[in-house]
């Protein structure tokens, strides 16, 4: 996913209401299409400790904190400084 997808998704759910956010459940199909990744990419994710999830009744369940919680520990900081 690139830089300037991430951000705009970012953009767009900070539109929404803090509340609604807290209370925002995605799936699996929902996150491949937001993360541009496959399910099994998905799964390598959860695997590896790098998302947090729910399992409910053998579906996997997501919190907006957890994708946000992601997407902040694969935050790569530009650290180039502007030249005088």
């Amino acid at each position: 996913m690139k830089a300037d997808d991430i951000r705009i998704l970012l953009e767009e759910l900070r539109q929404l209401k803090n509340q609604e956010l807290s209370r925002l459940v995605l799936d699996d199909n929902d996150l491949v299409q937001i993360l541009k990744v496959s399910k099994r990419t998905l799964a390598t994710y959860r695997t590896e400790g790098l998302i947090n999830y729910a399992k409910v009744s053998g579906r996997i369940y997501y919190t907006w904190q957890d994708v946000q919680d992601f997407i902040d520990n694969h935050r790569i900081e530009n650290n180039r400084h502007e030249r005088a």
